[in-house]
């Protein structure tokens, strides 16, 4: 079930009642739905998001579940063909087994058209009750008022068993696993390695892992170092079963693509080799945990939006199987870790077969213009003699000759 399609629904417009911003995220296990809005019309939008909760299913229709249809359909071919991604997300998933983790979340724009009203509303029964849900209120207000408040619009709704979760599942390869597609971005090499899940001691190891090689390392010629794993479950998603470790560099067109990334693709192994055989310095483990730890208290600076302290917590208790402390915990592992931790926890995860994906541009070819006549090769056209500028010779009287000769561009001076 695509869970863009409850999201749309639930974009509903509430300008009158002065919410600065109103979006929503789709995640591989988790939607997100933010609101910012003034203190005095909090009451207000928790009780659309309760009604939405609680009743918003007798309200849906084929007429609005097919315009929603047609709404991500657009939403995901804007977002491919400006990103310049095409095809690329639906590829780097293929580290998984699991047929739910193929696909990107928001959804197939070829397989929306499959989904029945009846699909939306099991989905909606599952996964959209108040035994599955997380409401955080960040703002201007007491935890005993939120509380209150919470309680007063959603204690009264409806529940069911919260759904089942797998939990402790990490996918892993017999060998490489190697695939090359061809897309309209440039050319990049992905390597994507399984991790344990999210909020693990060995995940908070690896996510520092991947800061020590993002700041420190550097690849000639692919255009920065590693920037995966970031800072955020964007680049380095969170999930409960298994996450993915992933590395990729962009590089400049070749001739030879194929010998390039052969290259690139040694060199971020020997870097992944090297930490895990010698460990992070002292300085390189305490400038990653500060650039984490800073990148978080930069994000919870923000009251709302992604990322900030309202998803954060939100999202962490969704991962955590309802255990929101689970932030302040890793927080606590991040800066008792040492290198020896972040070495151990490379050599166990980094040390084994791989996802490697090989992006190459598409090249498209084709006729630019009528063929030429082949019965004879074309002979000499007319042509000027060369024309050279006039030069004039002066002798400094230091002795030094300099030839001056004019010139239609920018000024040059040549001095033997």
């Amino acid at each position: 079930m695509d869970r863009s399609i409850i999201r749309g629904i639930f974009w509903w417009t509430t300008q009158r009642l002065g919410i600065a911003n109103t979006n929503g995220g789709t995640g591989s296990d988790t939607t997100s739905l933010i609101e910012i809005v003034p203190v005095s019309q909090l009451d207000a939008v928790l009780w659309l998001e309760s009604d939405r909760m609680g009743y918003l299913l007798p309200a849906l229709n084929q007429k609005t579940l097919s315009e929603q249809i047609e709404i991500i359909r657009n939403e995901i071919n804007m977002n491919r063909m400006s990103r310049g991604k095409g095809a690329l997300p639906y590829c780097g998933r293929r580290l998984s087994a699991r047929p739910s983790y193929h696909g990107v979340a928001v959804g197939d724009p070829q397989e929306l058209g499959n989904i029945t009203l009846d699909d939306v509303r099991n989905f909606f029964k599952s996964y959209y009750a108040p035994s599955n849900a997380a409401v955080v209120i960040a703002g201007d207000i007491t935890p005993s008022e939120a509380l209150e408040k919470v309680k007063r619009y959603f204690g009264g709704l409806p529940t069911s068993p919260r759904p089942g979760r797998v939990t402790a599942w990490i996918p892993e390869l017999s060998q490489d696993k190697r695939e090359c597609i061809f897309d309209t971005a440039p050319p990049q090499l992905f390597l994507v390695w399984p991790m344990p899940s999210f909020g693990t001691t060995d995940d908070v190891y690896l996510r520092l892992a991947g800061s020590i090689l993002m700041d420190g390392a550097s690849i000639p010629g692919a255009g920065g170092a590693f920037p995966l794993p970031g800072s955020t479950r964007r680049t380095c998603p969170g999930v409960p079963m298994p996450g993915a470790w992933q590395v990729f560099s962009r590089f400049r067109p070749k001739r030879h693509l194929q010998r390039s990334s052969g290259i690139i693709e040694r060199l971020i192994r020997d870097e992944i080799a090297a930490l895990a055989a010698k460990g992070p310095t002292g300085e390189e483990l305490e400038r990653a945990k500060r650039s984490r730890i800073l990148e978080l208290r930069r994000l919870a600076q923000r009251t709302a939006d992604f990322n900030g302290q309202s998803e954060l917590l939100a999202t962490t208790w969704a991962l955590s199987n309802g255990n929101a402390g689970l932030l302040d915990a890793n927080m606590q592992q991040m800066r008792a870790a040492t290198p020896a931790d972040v070495s151990a926890a490379t050599r166990r995860w980094l040390n084994r077969a791989a996802y490697i994906l090989d992006l190459e541009p598409t090249v498209q070819y084709g006729p630019t213009s009528a063929d030429v006549d082949r019965s004879h090769i074309p002979g000499a056209t007319a042509s000027s003699p060369p024309l050279f500028q006039e030069t004039h010779v002066t002798t400094l009287p230091n002795g030094l000759k300099m030839r001056h000769a004019q010139w239609h561009g920018g000024p040059l001076a040549v001095a033997r």
